[in-house]
């Protein structure tokens, strides 16, 4: 039952997930094991018949499981007590890690003496944290050590063959080691298929199968996307995700979108379920084809949910006019049919700043007082920071090369992210979507405190890209009232149309 409905975890492992790895970083495999550590002094300072005691003092055990990724090696313990131990590629003394343990270790590390299904290798620096299941600085150890993991179900050369070829690319130029790795995942994944076990009737009929990645915000996860006549599915290529299978039926799909991903028409958002989630379904760059045949797929077996959202448009500018939405709601319906995601951090939805006075402990959102000068951009507010970019600004003038020089570099971000995105290609079901509560965060203060020249700011709100461009034409006075909207909800929103909006977006 809990195979076929999807909600099995493979395992639990509350400290180790994707967010663990550095950018970039693919993951590979895990395996269960048991992990001795003990300083190369106290192996090499021993007697020739140390005693047992003094064995134990010095090396460190615990049973728990390996993780190998495209850059580092993870141990997470079972015990919360002990920090997980990451050993970088580059700190591994060793060109080749076999599978023997060494004469002056054999005997000294508990468990390995008599274990032929192991390896060892030696580290100059180590990192810990994570101790406790507590969030904190990670800790760098320094000191040559001598690691040994014994492997509990698997074949330790099926494990040595990938740490050996991730040992191998961390030895390359920098600029070979991301086409190494790619490399290495693309055979990976060719031994990879579908578990058509997961399929919820055997008479379900396959319309669209290939690899692609799962998109949540700073983590890429590789896996298989399967569309049958009656469910979507996703399928990760390993076990890290405790629910390896994600999936919910045609007849519960809210909406299709068309998604650009790496400024590239190559990704597909769904939302659907119950409770809904988004899937955000990317490919590589070069199969646009294959992103354009899933979303015609889709758009032949869900037609309504494909519609484009500008279709909802003079709908949605009606409801918030009368007040039977709010103002949140339908800011994000301006950021969501513009293309904008939860899922992608680079085209995170967006809200202007409105406010003046972030001192203050209680806000009188009725006082013009508390508001902006919506007549000018942020960057313009504080007069002494609006000195300083007129003064840059008349230096980068008088260069010969504007955009070579060092200044023009800081501005490509921010512009690509806002003129590089498309017209989005689908439709409804956004009323499901808006309800969902979504957390806002802090900026850190005033955005017109700072007196040095900024180019970007945090995703919510991103104002410096668009504050000017929204508001500027704001015209309403902020103490007047609007039948339905109080004054602080019309400062909130553009009094532009919605077409204006989704273009200055994209």
């Amino acid at each position: 039952f809990f195979r076929q409905s999807g909600k099995m975890p493979l395992f639990s492992t509350p400290r180790f997930n994707y967010y663990v790895c550095e950018d970039g970083e693919e993951y590979l495999r895990d395996a269960q094991c048991t992990h001795c550590s003990v300083a190369v002094s106290a192996v090499a300072t021993s007697s020739a018949t140390p005693s047992p005691h003094a064995s134990a003092a010095r090396a460190s055990v615990a049973s728990g499981r390996l993780r190998l990724c495209s850059r580092a090696l993870y141990f997470d313990a079972d015990d919360s007590s002990i920090p997980v131990i990451k050993v970088r590629f580059s700190d591994i003394v060793e060109q080749a890690v076999v599978s023997t343990i060494p004469l002056e270790a054999a005997g000294r590390l508990e468990g390995t003496s008599s274990e032929p299904n192991s390896f060892v290798f030696h580290s100059t620096t180590e990192t810990h944290f994570l101790r406790f299941n507590k969030i904190g600085p990670h800790d760098e150890v320094p000191g040559l050590k001598l690691h040994a993991f014994v492997l509990s179900f698997v074949k330790v050369e099926s494990v040595l063959e990938d740490l050996n070829n991730c040992l191998r690319i961390a030895r390359l130029p920098r600029h070979s080691r991301d086409s190494e790795v790619e490399q290495l995942m693309a055979r990976r994944e060719k031994e990879f298929s579908f578990d058509y076990s997961w399929l919820t009737d055997v008479r379900e009929k396959v319309l669209f199968e290939h690899t692609a990645y799962r998109v949540l915000p700073l983590v890429r996860i590789r896996g298989r996307v399967l569309v049958t006549d009656k469910v979507i599915y996703f399928q990760t290529f390993n076990t890290l995700e405790a629910f390896p299978l994600i999936r919910f039926s045609l007849s519960e799909v809210h909406w299709v979108r068309r998604r650009r991903y790496a400024l590239r028409d190559i990704a597909v958002e769904v939302e659907g379920g119950q409770p809904a989630q988004l899937l955000f379904i990317a490919f590589n760059a070069e199969e646009e084809s294959q992103c354009e045949t899933l979303y015609t797929v889709l758009a032949e077996q869900v037609p309504v949910a494909a519609q484009a959202p500008v279709t909802e448009l003079g709908l949605m500018v009606a409801q918030w006019t009368r007040g039977e939405i709010s103002t949140f709601e339908y800011l994000m319906f301006l950021n969501f049919a513009a293309g904008r995601s939860f899922n992608d951090l680079s085209q995170y939805p967006v809200f202007p700043w409105v406010l003046a006075d972030y001192s203050s402990p209680t806000l009188d959102l009725e006082d013009p007082q508390v508001y902006r000068d919506l007549s000018k951009p942020v960057g313009a507010l504080n007069e002494t920071r609006l000195a300083s970019l007129q003064e840059r600004m008349r230096e980068m003038m008088e260069a010969s090369d504007l955009m070579n020089s060092a200044s023009s570099g800081e501005l490509r971000t921010p512009v690509s992210r806002m003129t590089a995105q498309k017209e989005p290609v689908s439709g409804p079901g956004v009323s499901s979507w808006l309800k969902k509560p979504r957390s806002t965060h802090s900026c850190g203060g005033s955005p017109v405190d700072s007196h040095a020249p900024r180019f970007s700011s945090p995703p919510i709100p991103r104002t410096t890209t668009f504050a000017g461009s929204i508001l500027r034409k704001f015209t309403m006075s902020p103490g007047r009232e609007r039948e339905g909207c109080t004054a602080a909800e019309r400062l909130a929103a553009a009094a532009l149309p919605g077409h204006t909006f989704t273009t200055l977006s994209r």
